[in-house]
């Protein structure tokens, strides 16, 4: 296996490709705010809120690997940040940038302007600024560049922006656009499941459940099932509530858990996950209205026993005869 930091040559073909395979044009980033980021595997690419990957944060330590991007902006004015900016700060440099591409704090939109301070904290080792640049290549708000987009993906999944890191494991795990590689998906998988990803635990679940680039270990999986799905991950949802229901490895079947599951699924709008919880509660209601039907003839069956029992007392042994 070539990994990336073994062979640039080889890096920047393969992610270039990486890049056009997940790069299909979709809505105008600058239409959802500075507070959106893209996650693409193989169904498509989607806009998330940018905090929506660390809602669950405090169930693991995610160290240098946050997922949050610590210098959205605030509501801080134009003002306030230029002189921090023009001292090329990368934070203010970074959130000028969002200013600017946003139409934020009174500013029209400007993607140039936006391009030269995203640049410009990109060069000063701003991760985040490095993805919100592949972002407006990716979205044609810049010109096409596949090799550039190439390079600022790396860098900000290099850099520690767990949803760049979700989006090269994902292409190495499909193969899309870049030669198909379970481990090396798995290695860029655990960094965006230990930013917090939601969507990163649920693909990191489902290959330690098959073994696939990583050792099989089906407690890791339900663990990080369990994770993706307290994210708000609703495939990992649906997921776990069939993993109950069912009993799944050594893992006993568990009808309450697998209802809880089910039900958050089913509202988030899961058609199989509503149907299977409807099969659950119909089973559950007919098993309770049977046990209800024994216990109402629970007196007549007593009675029974008890007349049976009376009348074999009150009947003589019968005489067997042995002939010798």
């Amino acid at each position: 296996m070539i990994r990336p930091e073994h062979s640039c040559g080889r890096l920047h073909t393969i992610l270039i490709a990486l890049l056009l395979a997940l790069g299909a044009p979709g809505a105008a980033i600058g239409a959802d705010g500075p507070g959106r980021i893209r996650l693409c595997d193989e169904t498509g690419c989607r806009l998330v809120s940018s905090d929506h990957a660390q809602r669950d944060a405090g169930a693991v330590t995610g160290g240098a690997e946050a997922t949050a991007d610590a210098d959205l902006w605030r509501g801080e004015s134009l003002g306030d940040l230029a002189p921090a900016a023009d001292q090329l700060d990368p934070a203010a440099l970074y959130k000028m940038g969002q200013i600017h591409l946003f139409g934020l704090a009174g500013v029209p939109r400007n993607p140039a302007a936006a391009r030269r301070h995203f640049a410009a904290a990109a060069e000063r080792g701003h991760a985040w600024a490095s993805f919100r640049l592949a972002e407006m290549v990716r979205d044609r708000t810049l010109p096409p560049d596949p090799a550039l987009q190439a390079r600022l993906l790396f860098a900000a999944a290099s850099g520690g922006v767990a949803p760049a890191a979700y989006n090269v494991g994902m292409a190495y795990v499909n193969g899309t656009g870049a030669p198909q590689d379970a481990a090396e998906g798995a290695r860029w998988l655990e960094k965006a499941a230990n930013g917090s990803v939601a969507e990163a635990r649920y693909a990191l679940a489902l290959l330690h459940m098959r073994g696939a680039g990583i050792p099989r270990q089906p407690f890791a999986a339900l663990r990080l099932m369990r994770e993706a799905a307290a994210g708000g991950h609703v495939p990992a949802q649906a997921a776990l509530g069939r993993m109950y229901a069912t009993g799944f490895d050594s893992m006993r079947q568990d009808i309450a858990q697998a209802k809880t599951w089910l039900r958050l699924a089913s509202d988030a709008g899961d058609a199989e996950s509503a149907k299977l919880l409807r099969s659950i509660e119909h089973e559950e209601r007919v098993n309770l209205e049977h046990q209800r039907e024994l216990q109402r003839q629970q007196p007549q069956m007593m009675g029974a026993l008890m007349q049976s029992v009376v009348a074999a007392w009150l009947s003589p042994p019968p005489v067997r005869v042995i002939v010798y």
